[in-house]
């Protein structure tokens, strides 16, 4: 009986040491992938107070504009406040791009005597206004240029001054009416017949003058013709945000 009761009780003492070390063996496991997923996280996330945040941030030089007070110039540009202080002077209505078409663009020329803000400003649609942390900003006799994208590969190469996601120009007849927030400052009604085609820009023949005459003028069909300069990506035809080249006698 001794006999037997010893060979249990070493048989019980097996069984719990091997149990014993199963259980060390398990924790060790657990332990290493433990360590390992906290290297995984330790190596993807840092301590709060040591994490840094990214932010988008745009300067603005204010000093033609009676400086910067408390993070705004003491006397920024206005908008244009009546009709004709913008001149709609190009537009490209059908481009070379895959449709949808992104590479569709407006150009805007300040024939007025002082620098103009284009934000709050508006192409067509008045629910979608150009927008920016700072002034967008149009001097004396300059142009901006107005895209529906700021992605270069789907806009045809272009530097925009503003974007506006929603800008859909039709490519046969159609409306572009520029407008602020205290009216329209200048529209044009394009039709058939009317220069412009796909992968050519629609550009006035002169330059705008002041006292609203180049938004009366660019009305006048005779007033447009066919862009001839390359551009960009896709060699569409056109001077975004910059001069038009002369129109020559009898050009479309």
């Amino acid at each position: 009986m001794n006999r037997l009761k010893q060979g249990i009780s070493q048989s019980v003492q097996a069984f719990v040491s091997q149990t014993h070390a199963l259980q060390l063996q398990a924790q060790r496991a657990k332990g290493i992938l433990f360590e390992s997923m906290s290297q995984k996280v330790r190596a993807n996330w840092s301590h709060p107070w040591e994490a840094s945040c990214a932010y988008d941030s745009e300067t603005f030089d204010c000093a033609p504009f009676g400086g910067c007070f408390e993070g705004a110039c003491v006397s920024p540009p206005q908008q244009a406040t009546s009709f004709g202080a913008l001149v709609i002077s190009e537009f490209m209505r059908d481009s070379s791009g895959i449709s949808p078409d992104q590479g569709e663009w407006v150009e805007i020329f300040n024939p007025g005597q002082e620098a103009l803000d284009l934000r709050g400003c508006y192409i067509n649609d008045p629910e979608e206004v150009m927008q920016s942390l700072v002034p967008i900003l149009i001097e004396p006799g300059s142009y901006s240029l107005i895209a529906q994208s700021s992605k270069s590969g789907l806009n045809g190469g272009l530097s925009p001054d503003a974007v506006m996601p929603g800008l859909s120009l039709p490519n046969v007849a159609g409306a572009l009416v520029l407008g602020c927030a205290l009216g329209v400052v200048d529209d044009v009604n394009y039709t058939i017949g009317w220069s412009g085609s796909a992968g050519v820009a629609a550009q006035l023949s002169f330059e705008p003058g002041v006292n609203e005459e180049g938004a009366l003028k660019n009305d006048i069909q005779d007033a447009w013709c066919n862009a001839t300069h390359a551009y960009g990506l896709w060699s569409d035809l056109g001077t975004p945000g910059s001069p038009n080249t002369p129109c020559q006698p009898g050009q479309e």
